[in-house]
């Protein structure tokens, strides 16, 4: 089912000139005459954004609800010579199929921080014990966040006698330095949580930390995880 948005975006255009850093970090005052273009910028600025995100947040709820909906109709064309669901609480034929959302948390492993979310969303698939998720999170990062970067909220916590869950990152905005190229994820056993990681050539994986992101406006990242649970 499509998002149905109850207000429209103001739209705004106009020719546009980004103010200097110094008018950006003060704001407007008291007495303050600013150029047209000036206030173009900002409202033209703001509707893109939030029109960008609407665009998002409709893609994700469109491909999340697809992958939902193929998983359900093959459950259906198995399940129609019986009246018992894969479905239902016990399954069918030692097979069983659970689907929903959950909220992804941007945190680390020493202080969370407390961040500003644009976008938070999440789905997953269970299959018997595999479980499959993605997520996509948007964000300014708190400046507090300290330890080694993490997803939290899985759904399900993963078993701890298995290796780690296969994660891939489908898209990031997050800075790399000191040679560190590529980004990666995994999903630490025993825990909900998928944890970040960089990596370079000739270079040990190393944890994406609290200070590679901190305070940064437009901090995304999107994530695809399957991994095993009780």
């Amino acid at each position: 089912m499509a998002i149905i948005w109850n207000k429209i975006i103001p739209r705004w255009g106009g020719d546009t000139i980004e103010p200097p850093e110094a008018k950006k970090d003060t704001g407007y005052i008291a007495g303050d005459k600013p150029p047209a273009k000036w206030e173009n910028w900002l409202r033209k600025g703001t509707y893109e954004a939030l029109d960008e995100t609407r665009d998002v947040i409709e893609d994700i709820d469109s491909q999340l609800a697809q992958i939902v909906s193929d998983v359900e109709d093959d459950a259906l064309e198995l399940s129609n010579h019986k009246t018992d669901l894969i479905t239902d609480a016990d399954g069918t034929h030692g097979l069983r199929v659970q689907s929903g959302v959950w909220t992804p948390t941007l945190g680390a492993t020493v202080t969370a921080g407390s961040h500003a979310y644009t976008i938070r969303a999440g789905r997953y698939i269970k299959i018997n014990d595999k479980v499959y998720v993605s997520c996509f999170v948007r964000c300014t990062v708190d400046n507090t966040i300290n330890g080694n970067v993490e997803i939290s909220g899985l759904p399900f916590v993963s078993t701890f006698n298995l290796p780690r869950g296969i994660c891939s990152v489908a898209g990031a905005k997050i800075p790399l330095t000191n040679s560190y190229t590529q980004l990666t994820a995994t999903q630490e056993a025993g825990t909900s949580v998928i944890r970040l990681k960089k990596l370079g050539n000739a270079l040990v994986n190393q944890s994406i930390v609290g200070t590679d992101i901190r305070n940064i406006a437009d901090f995304e990242i999107e994530l695809n995880c399957e991994y095993t649970t009780y």
